[in-house]
């Protein structure tokens, strides 16, 4: 059974988003860009 969201999108149905995080020299600020890309809304995330 899939989730149905508010808008009626089936979760399968929706793309999957890619966010590519450029980290050079990132050790400081890494952490917390990870944590905010998990706590965003969309259920389907990439991370590079």
């Amino acid at each position: 059974m899939s989730e149905i969201r508010p808008s009626g999108t089936r979760r399968h149905d929706l793309p999957t988003l890619s966010i590519v995080i450029p980290c050079y020299n990132a050790e400081k600020t890494l952490r917390r860009c990870i944590d905010s890309i998990i706590n965003q809304t969309s259920g389907h995330i990439q991370v590079v």
